[in-house]
């Protein structure tokens, strides 16, 4: 078992594990976004239709490298490069948000941003994901 850093004791343990780092009061939509344009090295697109719904910027960070350099490309084996994501408390949110758009996309945003629409928005990619590991920790007071 281990507490503290999560990262730092699956590296130990032989994974190849990565961090990434989200906005700590945004909303699940936008730390979605957020870590998939950290995953691929992209700009982070908040999608046309929601920025104007919620008043803020389409587009925000850009990270030039990705988390996890591949994912999504096929191998020497010809297999698809998967993730295993797990999230603490608002991150099993975000990454079981994550799912979903790579899954089924939005349309919402396909009809907003026509040809312009990030490839988050589009789906048909919901095997990107090996699996979704949520954990919740309850503080008991006495």
């Amino acid at each position: 078992a281990t507490t503290g850093d999560l990262t730092k004791y699956l590296r130990r343990e032989g994974f190849d594990a990565y961090s990434a780092s989200v906005g700590p009061v945004s909303s699940a939509w936008d730390r979605a976004c957020e870590l998939y344009a950290q995953l691929t090295g992209t700009t982070v697109d908040y999608g046309e239709a929601h920025s104007k719904k919620h008043g803020h910027r389409r587009f925000g960070r850009t990270y030039e490298n990705p988390l996890f350099e591949g994912w999504g490309s096929r191998d020497e084996n010809g297999n698809i490069k998967k993730i295993h994501l797990i999230g603490h408390s608002f991150g099993g949110n975000t990454i079981r948000l994550l799912d979903s758009l790579l899954t089924d996309g939005s349309q919402e945003e396909r009809e907003a941003s026509g040809e312009d629409v990030s490839p988050l928005f589009r789906g048909g990619n919901g095997g990107l994901i090996e699996s979704v590991t949520t954990i919740m920790f309850r503080k008991t007071y006495r």
